[in-house]
């Protein structure tokens, strides 16, 4: 299964200034090099030892070409995301955006 960098917290984060404290976003977004676009609805997952929330966020990058991302990350068109298995609770993201139509 393929997935979205993530960046696991054990508390809800309301605010983006907290989540760009994250060590992993500070590695793949350097300050400056986007904007915030959208912040999705909590989704909800119920697995058989833990419950998982996530929200996703959209962002526009200003200029990927000066982002390198940090393996196992690598950038994809989105036309092409038929192409790999998500966990359930990305699908139901990508569903619900209409990110699989028209693909």
């Amino acid at each position: 299964l393929y997935q979205f960098p993530l960046i696991e917290t054990s508390e809800d984060i309301v605010e983006l200034s907290e989540l760009e404290q994250e060590p992993l976003w500070k590695t793949l977004l350097p300050k400056g090099s986007y904007q915030l676009v959208s912040t999705s609805q909590p989704y909800q997952q119920m697995l058989t030892h833990q419950k998982i929330r996530a929200r996703y966020l959209k962002i526009h990058l200003k200029d990927p070409v000066e982002i390198q991302l940090p393996e196992p990350y690598f950038f994809h068109p989105k036309s092409q995301l038929k192409q790999f298995a998500f966990p359930k609770i990305f699908d139901c993201y990508l569903e619900d955006n209409s990110l699989y139509l028209n693909l």
